[in-house]
């Protein structure tokens, strides 16, 4: 970059980080299976069912493996719609091995983007990240005829 390029991208910088501070955007450096486990904790485990409760403990561990490690900030919408993609083309229900449905996947997202909410509720990122995110259409299951009585 020349000299002048520099200095542009410097101001541009120091713009959007002074548009940010006035939004009132605080980042903070927590991994999302940290924030994660404390929406569990703090607000689900009150506000929701106990059945719905529960299947959001269960996608956890899908969620872990592919979000766990990041920084909640960090995390964007191309990573989810790649984890998305990769659910409904590789995914396996871990019970009984066939492949997830397109509900499961669904429930997957859920989950992502309720404790996404609530980061967004604490102000540690500027939207959700889940929102536009499109799950593909699973395979058509066959349907078992039943033979009609005479």
């Amino acid at each position: 970059m020349t000299e002048r390029q520099i200095e542009k991208e410097v101001a541009r910088q120091a713009i959007m980080f002074e548009e940010y501070c006035k939004k009132g955007i605080v980042t903070v450096n927590v991994k999302f299976k940290e924030f994660a486990g404390k929406w569990l904790n703090d607000f689900a485990r009150v506000n929701l069912k106990k059945t719905t409760f529960q299947r959001m403990k269960n996608t956890t561990i899908r969620v872990y493996e592919a979000f766990g490690h990041l920084r909640v900030d960090s995390i964007t919408r191309g990573q989810i719609q790649a984890s998305v993609d990769e659910m409904a083309k590789n995914g396996k229900n871990m019970k009984t091995g066939k492949p997830l449905s397109r509900k499961s996947i669904v429930h997957h997202l859920s989950f992502l983007s309720d404790v996404f909410n609530y980061a967004l509720r604490f102000d540690m990122i500027g939207s959700d990240h889940c929102n536009r995110i499109f799950v593909p259409k699973g395979e058509k299951r066959k349907k078992k005829s039943i033979p009609l009585r005479k």
